[in-house]
């Protein structure tokens, strides 16, 4: 599974910077195929680069965020950047896991927690659990991670999807699951499906 990972780069400090090695090293040991470009960035680099260096870090982030299938996030320190990077993944339907250390004084994660996300697990974790946290998430996204499939569409529909990506700047695919998601809502005999399933 490919993970990426996000952590604060202002507030690290030394503990702060084990803290995200703990959390990186218990993905890598699971196997898992880990992105830490976001950690990798020395701290001092950063108010030093350029407009356009800016933007190819955004760039090179939020392709990397797309290209995905989980995102861990280590907010034991507040940063706005990792609460950005969380809110568009949430935005590109990526399950994400915000992690802070029991010994965190001001974790970034209680407001996000406040959304209520379906894709988000927020979770708090010290060096006996960190293994067995991670492990529940990712047997939870096993169950939930989308089906992928290939859809076969007219011009016409090509054309309005071409033009909603760009006027509503959204992926083509989000649009397709907004209207499907807004059909089963809607469709009456689904629901009722779903509620005599349930009893």
């Amino acid at each position: 599974m490919k993970v990426y990972f996000v952590g604060s780069i202002i507030g690290r400090d030394e503990k702060v910077a084990g803290w995200q090695r703990l959390v990186t090293d218990t993905i890598k040991e699971r196997g898992e195929e880990i992105d830490t470009v976001n950690v990798d960035t020395r701290k001092g680099k950063l108010f030093h680069e350029t407009e356009e260096q800016v933007l190819q870090a955004y760039t090179r982030n939020t392709k990397s965020i797309k290209h995905s299938d989980v995102i861990v996030a280590e907010v034991s320190v507040s940063d706005s950047g990792v609460g950005y990077e969380i809110a568009y993944a949430l935005n590109q339907r990526k399950p994400v896991l915000a992690l802070y250390h029991e010994e965190a004084e001001t974790p970034t994660a209680p407001p996000i927690q406040a959304g209520g996300q379906k894709l988000l697990t927020f979770a708090k974790y010290n060096e006996k659990n960190i293994k067995e946290v991670i492990d529940s998430f990712f047997r939870e996204v096993r169950n939930k991670l989308d089906t992928k499939f290939i859809l076969i569409i007219s011009p016409e529909i090509d054309r309005y999807l071409e033009w909603a990506g760009d006027y509503k700047r959204m992926h083509k695919a989000q649009i397709v699951r907004n209207s499907v998601e807004k059909e089963i809502e809607s469709d009456k005999d689904y629901q009722k499906f779903l509620e005599e399933k349930d009893t």
